[in-house]
């Protein structure tokens, strides 16, 4: 589905498995003689059900007023002319420092924003 670095030994990665969505924090565990990365599963964060105008964001969201590509949120979308807003967040994640485990945090305190320059 989706993934992106987080540092240079460890991913986040959205995966569906028999119709349930999860969330992986994955460590880079060697190369092969190839080059092709290996890697190891060291936490999964499963997603809840999202109603039907819900929406599992991880892009363009920040904590406190910071921005972190790898929250993820569940909300749904407000849109208006010149920039789309995750509203009624209810619940968000993001790997621990050391990327080996999903935190919760405080949906309150996630803002998750698309400008128009984005569209």
């Amino acid at each position: 589905m989706g993934g992106l670095m987080i540092g240079s030994d460890r991913s986040l990665k959205q995966v569906a498995i028999d119709g349930v969505t999860q969330m992986w924090i994955s460590r880079l565990t060697s190369r092969d003689e190839a080059g092709k990365a290996h890697w190891r599963v060291v936490a999964i964060q499963e997603v809840p059900p999202l109603d039907t105008n819900e929406s599992l964001v991880w892009v363009d969201c920040g904590f406190s007023g910071v921005a972190d590509p790898a929250i993820v949120a569940i909300g749904t979308w407000q849109r208006s002319p010149s920039v789309d807003s995750l509203v009624n967040i209810r619940r968000a994640w993001r790997p621990s420092p050391d990327a080996d485990r999903f935190e919760d945090l405080l949906p309150s305190e996630i803002t998750c924003i698309i400008d128009e320059d984005r569209l």
